[in-house]
Parts: structure tokens; sequence; C-alpha cells
């Protein structure tokens, strides 16, 4: 009696998995496949600029990367095109994991920096503009004319400028 059962049990199974496999249901579609398709789509998009949109994604994933310690173990240079290279299976997979191409976020991570010590030399230049503004001296003349070059630091940025100025004193706790 429990070898023809066990056979039904075999047979059963063995119809079910034909099923679906002539059908191509995908039922055990894996996260990591889908996340590896919004990530595609999302390259394809990307700009020299960083949009709002990857600011605001920035500004909700950088806190969770950096408690992980993740900011601790891999310090990327500027001069690394792909610094995914270098990252481990379980960095990897985080950013599979939450949707984000690891080499994108790392230039996003830069430009933002960089934005940061944009606003702050523009606003250190107007600063002391003001200052010299009413200096008879002629080096003070000379100088002025420095800082007036360094207040239009960042002229091709101005976008990525104000979008940063707009979060400015998140993103410099963030980078804390």
């Amino acid at each position: 009696m429990v070898i023809p059962n066990s056979k039904r049990v075999m047979i059963l199974t063995l119809c079910v998995c034909l099923f679906l496999l002539v059908l191509q249901c995908h039922v055990t579609e894996l996260i990591w496949d889908r996340s590896r398709a919004e990530i595609l789509t999302k390259q394809q998009s990307y700009t020299v600029a960083v949009t709002a949109e990857e600011l605001e994604d920035f500004i909700k994933i950088w806190p969770q990367y950096k408690e992980l310690g993740f900011a601790d173990d891999l310090i990327v240079s500027y001069k690394i095109n792909r610094p995914s290279k270098f990252l481990d299976w379980k960095s990897k997979v985080w950013f599979v994991y939450h949707r984000w191409d690891a080499d994108r976020f790392f230039y996003v991570q830069q430009r933002i920096a960089a934005l940061l010590y944009t606003l702050s030399v523009r606003r250190n230049a107007e600063s002391l503009i003001t200052m010299l503004k009413n200096r008879p001296e002629p080096v003070a003349k000379q100088m002025l004319e420095i800082q007036r070059q360094r207040s239009l630091s960042g002229q091709n940025e101005l976008s990525e400028l104000k979008l940063v100025e707009g979060k400015e004193t998140i993103l410099k706790k963030l980078f804390e």
C-alpha cells in the first residue's frame, strides 16, 4: 500500500513541476532579479548631474549604509571608475536589495560632497567681497577680483547647487 501512494506523490510532484515549466510560471522570481532589472533601467537614464530623486533616495539610504559599517571599510577615490569591483559580497547584495547601482551611489556621494564644498567656497568668497568692497588699497582690489572669480565657481552646476543647497543642513549632518 505504501508504494502506490509514494508513486502517486512523485507523479503528482513531477506533473506540477512540468506544468510550471511549460507555462514558464515565475513563481520563484527573486527580488534579486527584479532589483537587477530596475537597476539596469536606471542606468540607462544616468546623467552627469544628480537628480532630485537620486538626492532624496541617497538621503534615505546613506544612514543605513553608514550604520552597517560599509562606509568604514571602503574609501572610494575620485579616480576609481568602478568602485563596485572592490566591494565584498555583502555590500553588493545590500546595493541590489536597495535597488542602487553601487557605482552610481558612490558617484552621487562624491558629487554631493563636491557641491557642498563649492557652496562653501562661494559663500566664503561672497563674505570676503563684502569685507573688501570699501577698502582703497591696491592689494584689496586684487583680492576683490580673485574673490569675485571664486564666487562664480560652480556656474555650470547651478541646478545641482540649488538642489544641494535646499538640503544642505541634512547633508552636512549625514557626512559628519
